[in-house]
């Protein structure tokens, strides 16, 4: 029962930095129509100053997320699913703050956008983590999952594109406008693929997905015990497990161990 809050107030936190995040996302592409090109300055301050309110308001979010004990053994799991998506918004708020600033310093651009980039790749990375291996929440849904994942990957094509777009402008100056054209067919493209997978998550029923007992039960006890192999001392009363016969017993016991083939036998060994 005192969970309900806390979960009620992360939905409501995190539908609001989501609606941010695409409200930022149509202003950023607005400004491709030849229209309001004389307005680029102020849509980029719009950009930018949503995109700065969605990832605060999705820092403030991560906090609430349910606990999960990552998989450390696997590369997706340097980190739990909460540590992940508290880092991809951190790095998320330093971009944003940098894009304001490279409206007057437009230098700052360049590494505005690959900080974007990065922390699109930890919210992936995040993302495919929770698909894995999925927290003890009983609303999550695989299915939504699978969806929002997508998202994630759209979103972050969008960021590599304008990484690499920023970059290539700085370093080839002369070719701005070809370098523009491309980058914004590209990121139209990979938004309008983003869009899609956003309504989807947003407004398709997603079936709740049950969590088997035994998953429900490890994260609730802790990470899982794993089988070492430091090797116990040998017993006084029989051989080792799995290995020689022990010398000083006589040879009628030996060849009865190795004949043995009753079940009790095979639990022995």
């Amino acid at each position: 029962m005192s969970t309900q809050p806390t979960n009620n107030t992360r939905k409501i936190i995190d539908k609001l930095s989501s609606i941010s995040f695409f409200l930022s996302l149509v202003a950023s592409k607005v400004q491709y129509i030849p229209a309001v090109t004389i307005a680029t300055p102020f849509l980029n301050l719009i950009t930018f100053g949503l995109s700065l309110i969605g990832y605060s308001m999705w820092y403030v979010a991560s906090r609430f997320y349910p606990e999960q004990y990552p998989r450390d053994k696997e590369w997706y799991g340097f980190a739990s699913f909460k540590e992940q998506n508290a880092y991809a918004a951190f790095l998320g708020i330093g971009a944003a703050v940098l894009s304001i600033v490279a409206i007057s310093i437009p230098v700052w651009a360049i590494p505005a956008a690959w900080l974007f980039f990065s922390s699109n790749v930890v919210w992936a990375i995040g993302e495919y983590h929770k698909l894995k291996n999925p927290p003890a929440d009983e609303e999550y849904s695989k299915s939504y999952q699978k969806s929002y994942l997508s998202y994630a990957l759209a979103m972050t094509s969008v960021g590599l594109s304008t990484a690499l777009s920023a970059t290539a402008i700085f370093l080839f100056p002369l070719q701005t406008i070809p370098i523009l054209a491309v980058s914004g067919l590209i990121s139209i493209a990979m938004s309008l693929i983003a869009a899609e997978y956003w309504l989807n998550y947003n407004f398709e029923a997603h079936k709740k997905t049950p969590l088997p007992s035994y998953n429900k039960m490890s994260h609730g006890l802790g990470p899982t015990l794993e089988y070492s192999n430091t090797q116990s001392p040998e017993p006084y009363h029989s051989p080792r497990l799995g290995g020689k016969v022990n010398h000083s017993n006589s040879n009628k016991d030996e060849a009865k161990l190795e004949e043995c083939d009753s079940p009790t036998c095979n639990l022995l060994w």
